[in-house]
């Protein structure tokens, strides 16, 4: 009966620590919406829907996207961001940014959509500033047949 509870007692305190040991090493995600995003420079020109940030206009215009950052001293895992193009000659084009407190850029990378439809950009290897934040601007092709190509979501996987 003894050797039953302290066989019990290990399996238990074992297990405590396991549940333990992976919540400590879980991701930390956040999701925005396409609506946080801002026009960049003075133009205000992008359409707002419920959740996405379009671009209504003939012409390309960029929207500049704030990304919370919780996770001090380590990068994040991973950026993506999800779009829709429908533009048939130009392609959406995203790049995130991680800045130094001062704003000087520590990190960019850039990457486009190849053709129409749905798509997800994914950024990886990121190398962050210490206390810096990070930020996405992407460039949305003007409309085609009167349909605008738009930033649905995006999302921070920090560690």
């Amino acid at each position: 009966m003894t050797t039953r509870r302290i066989t019990i007692g290990i399996t238990t305190a074992c297990a405590l620590v396991g549940l333990a040991s992976a919540s400590a090493f879980a991701e930390d995600g956040k999701s925005f919406p396409g609506i946080l995003c801002q026009a960049s420079g003075s133009a205000q020109d992008l359409s707002y829907s419920t959740t996405s940030v379009a671009n209504r206009n003939a012409t390309t215009s960029s929207a500049v996207c704030p990304i919370v950052r919780d996770v001090m001293g380590e990068p994040a895992s991973s950026i993506e961001v999800e779009l829709r193009d429908r533009h048939e000659v130009q392609n959406i084009q995203c790049t995130a940014y991680s800045v130094s407190t001062t704003g000087t850029a520590a990190w960019l990378q850039t990457l486009s959509t190849a053709g129409t439809g749905f798509q997800t950009l994914s950024f990886d290897a990121i190398e962050a500033s210490d206390w810096g934040a990070y930020s996405l601007v992407c460039a949305l092709p003007g409309m085609t047949d009167n349909v605008p190509s738009y930033l649905a979501t995006y999302r921070i996987s920090e560690p």
